[in-house]
Formats: structure tokens, sequence, C-alpha cells
């Protein structure tokens, strides 16, 4: 995890509660800008990595867990 990540996680743990969500959406808005720091090319890789909804994580999470 990057140190931006982090950070959000931190604050979003001071808040006053965040839900999965929030916390899945902080961490790929996080990974987001640490794409631009690629070039074009490898951006458009990096990008396509963060293109999970939440719903889809949380099935595939849901899924490892029963296992």
């Amino acid at each position: 995890m990057r140190p931006g990540s982090a950070l959000l996680l931190g604050l979003c743990f001071c808040a006053v509660g965040c839900s999965n969500q929030q916390l899945y959406d902080a961490i790929q808005e996080s990974q987001r800008v640490d794409c631009q720091r690629y070039p074009d090319s490898r951006y458009e890789e990096c990008m396509q990595q963060l293109d999970k909804p939440y719903e889809a994580y949380e099935q595939e999470r849901e899924a490892l867990e029963e296992e």
C-alpha cells in the first residue's frame, strides 16, 4: 500500500466511520492518482486494473471467505 493510501485509510477511520465501500473508493482513488505517474502505455493498463466496481469486488471477497 502506498503512503497516500494509508493516509486516506487513517483519515477515514478517524472520521465518523467509513463503510467498506467508502474505504474501497478511497483506495481506488489513491491508486488512480498513482497511475498518473506512469507513461501513457502503462497508464492505460494501470487504469484498467482499477475498473472493478465495488459490488464485483465484494462478491469476490465473500467467495474467498467461504472457501
